[in-house]
């Protein structure tokens, strides 16, 4: 069975940087990249370990933060 991706927008992240595959053709690296974005814009709102995602700066838009989580996860 394949996997699914989680509520949260930490299993969501996790979900989408393990679908990436380097080596797929260029139609499925875009189609990944287009549910990235997608995922980036309107994704749900950020909450870790069950509380709120801490704020950079106050009123940090949530697409914000999540931009970061992936620069994050890909710096790890």
């Amino acid at each position: 069975m394949a996997p699914t991706p989680g509520t949260s927008a930490r299993d969501q992240l996790t979900f989408l940087l393990q679908q990436a595959e380097p080596r797929a053709a260029r139609p499925e690296r875009h189609l990944w990249l287009i549910a990235l974005v997608q995922w980036l814009r309107a994704g749900p709102q950020p909450v870790l370990d069950g509380g709120p995602a801490p704020a950079l700066q106050p009123g940090l838009p949530a697409a914000v933060w999540r931009l970061q989580a992936v620069l994050d996860a890909l710096d790890a």
